[in-house]
């Protein structure tokens, strides 16, 4: 998954990048009561130990940067404790496609509408309209256990900001029962036709499903992210466990050993991953083979014992609960607080997260698992339940979020909500392959050939305004080729690839061609998001080319390559720094603040710590490189001083989403762009050698 939509789906993250805690997350409390089968209090201890990181990095992922993988984890207990329930029930000749879903009604609709309801609720009374519509989508989506499906298609280059959509979590919830929808009966008909083929067949699933989400991972990670093809191995991985398929381990020494390695496996990936790993794919099996190691091999150990301890076994009985609503509480307060949550109130909503699961796993959970409510009133009330929440949600987009409720937003918002819609509309921002077409992306005077060039992904796009305020002025005759998520010049592939980058290799080699063959350029101005190809996986080359150990060192070295190449033409290369970023959405701070009554200082300043980081580590992995053979153009200072930095000024916004310059913030570069066509004006007499004609 590239880097941003990874981290927008492990935030709810997919980008990242946020994991979902899979809906069987009380499925081992079924063991207490199933009547063939022993209950194993370690499992639970194992899913304390899933959910809990993901909580810590939902709450903070600076703090536990692969808590993500917890999801993974919860795959693998999902697969074998249905399957062993599933098996159970065929060998006893009790099993029923329709017993089964009743089952799954019982343990994951009550506590599932009672939080969409509560969500619908405080959504009512605080989000604004746009946040309010957006959320009944998600809602609606949620109902029908299609919200990864939903989350899928909003995963672009411009989606909005990832930690206010607050059912995120449930993209898990719909792979899983999606899953179940042809599992179950799949096991049913090869049980009862083909017992001896149950083995193979499993094992052939398993080894499709992972060949196929290793894969996916390097064509589409958004797809393999979010969809129940490429995480199929990993309940499968459980499915095999329960079968009998993995031989059992008899010395108490090895097992022990092979369970500790379990959860180092697991701890590894949790400690080491971040929202930037390429994820699923090969990074989530090292998680799920320590989760298989650990239900194979743990019980009657000392880990067993360990994770059977009651702290741990009272976290997994209400993970399911928890899981359901520490995502939505943290997402709520984070709108509520303009998307400036600290530690502390993050560590607050935690704790208020475990208080309302307990209440939900004591009195929703348990009251309808029980057989006190018969099958038929059970399903009546779901239904009914169901088509109220469609109703409610319905009238909710059919009016906008209810739009009666609010004034207009902000006339700011507003300008700059036109302006990000614009820009990623714009067909200057390429999607192919193949340059514009010719006149079409023009800037300056389009009577004059070109003699300059603006080149690199949508953060070269954004400057399009300062260059139409400075091009004539400056005798500047310049064509715009700009494609999101594609550095400029490097001919490297990056991994993992996505849609908005396929073609990237190809654009950049027909604008390398585009140059060789045009001899009147004086100038070419690069400009990119650098912080994101820093931290890439490239291939140098096409698909077949060798990995690149250092991406940081290949990039800067391409860079200079071109530059020294341009050099030797007489071409000046003008390469930017990379402007902050907010990583909060101006627009949706604004209509928040507005419409809760609420000042809306927070959303014309944000933090320097994280942009400053990201600010010296492009320096000194690439752009501190350049010096020499290209003139460096630094942006950061122009927004920032002190602790803060500018996200508006005057009144004007100058950003328009959470990661671009609005066209007001690329006019405050004016001054020092003309500094460097003054600077570079006697070199040559091309841009700029008729200023003021």
């Amino acid at each position: 998954m590239n880097s941003t939509t990874q981290a927008a789906a492990r935030d709810g993250l997919p980008g990242q990048a946020a994991s979902a805690l899979p809906d069987s997350a009380d499925d081992s409390a079924l063991l207490t009561t199933h009547p063939h089968m022993k209950y194993r209090p370690e499992i639970d201890g194992l899913r304390a130990l899933a959910v809990v990181p993901v909580v810590i990095f939902h709450a903070s992922k600076d703090l536990l940067g692969g808590g993500f993988v917890g999801v993974d984890v919860f795959f693998v207990i999902s697969g074998f404790l249905i399957t062993s329930i599933i098996l159970s029930d065929i060998n006893f000749g009790k099993f029923s496609l329709i017993t089964f879903y009743e089952r799954r009604v019982r343990r994951i609709i009550p506590a599932l509408y009672m939080m969409l309801l509560a969500l619908f609720i405080v959504g009512f009374v605080s989000f604004d309209p746009d946040h309010l519509f957006a959320a009944a989508k998600e809602i609606l989506a949620t109902t029908f256990f299609a919200s990864n499906i939903l989350f899928l298609r909003q995963a672009d280059y411009f989606d909005s900001e990832s930690i206010l959509k607050p059912l995120l979590n449930t993209w898990s919830l719909s792979v899983e029962e999606q899953f179940y929808v042809l599992f179950p009966p799949l096991l049913f008909v090869i049980t009862r036709y083909w017992r001896r083929g149950l083995e193979p067949v499993l094992w052939f699933l398993f080894v499709v499903s992972l060949a196929f989400s290793i894969g996916l991972q390097q064509v589409n990670p958004d797809a393999n992210f979010y969809l129940p093809f490429g995480r199929a191995w990993e309940l499968m991985t459980g499915s095999l466990l329960a079968v009998g398929a993995v031989p059992a381990i008899q010395r108490p020494t090895t097992r022990s050993i092979l369970a500790l390695l379990g959860v180092v496996l697991i701890g590894i990936a949790m400690f080491t991953y971040t929202d930037r790993t390429s994820f699923p794919g090969l990074a989530a099996i090292p998680p799920c083979l320590g989760a298989a190691l650990f239900i194979h091999c743990a019980q009657n150990t000392g880990v067993g014992r360990l994770f059977s301890m009651r702290p741990f076994v009272f976290i997994g009985l209400i993970s399911y609960s928890l899981y359901l609503w520490h995502w939505p509480l943290l997402s709520i307060a984070r709108y509520l607080t303009l998307g400036d949550l600290t530690l502390p109130h993050a560590s607050g909503v935690v704790v208020l997260a475990v208080v309302v699961a307990y209440l939900s796993t004591r009195f929703v959970e348990k009251p309808f698992r029980s057989k006190a409510l018969s099958r038929n009133k059970l399903f009546t009330i779901g239904f009914v339940a169901t088509l109220a929440v469609i109703a409610l949600c319905a009238g909710t987009l059919a009016t906008h979020g209810v739009v009666s409720r609010a004034n207009a937003a902000p006339e700011q918002a507003q300008q700059i909500a036109k302006e990000s819609s614009a820009f990623g509309a714009s067909p200057c921002l390429v999607q192919g392959s193949t340059l514009p077409v010719s006149g079409q992306c023009r800037i300056g005077d389009p009577s004059r050939p070109v003699n300059a060039l603006l080149l690199g992904d949508s953060h070269a796009g954004q400057l399009a305004p300062l260059f139409e305020a400075e091009a004539v002025r400056n005798g500047l005759s310049m064509a715009r080729f700009t494609k999101a998520r594609c550095l400029p010049v490097v001919t490297g592939r990056f991994e993992p690839a996505d849609p908005i980058q396929k073609g990237c290799s190809a654009f950049n080699a027909a604008v390398l061609d585009y140059i060789a063959r045009n001899s009147e350029l004086k100038m070419v101005f690069l400009a990119a998001r650098w912080d994101i190809y820093a931290d890439g996986t490239i291939r140098a080359g096409p698909a077949s080319g060798k990995w690149v150990g250092d991406p940081r060192s290949y990039v800067a070295g391409q860079l200079a390559s071109f530059a020294q190449a341009m050099r030797a033409r007489g071409i000046a290369v003008v390469v930017f720094g990379q402007a902050p970023i907010p990583m909060s959405d101006p627009a949706s701070c604004l209509k928040a603040a507005a419409f809760n009554g609420r000042s809306n200082a927070k959303c014309l300043t944000f933090d320097i710590g994280r942009v400053a980081a990201i600010d010296r580590e492009v320096n000194a992995s690439i752009l501190g490189q350049l010096r020499g053979s290209a003139t460096v153009l630094p942006l950061f200072d122009l927004y920032c001083a002190g602790q803060r930095c500018d996200a508006a000024r005057g009144g004007v916004m100058l950003f328009m989403d959470k990661a671009h310059l609005s066209a007001a913030g690329a006019l405050a570069i004016s001054a020092r762009l003309q500094q460097v066509f003054d600077r570079l004006r006697p070199a040559s007499a091309g841009p700029g050698a008729d200023k003021g004609n």
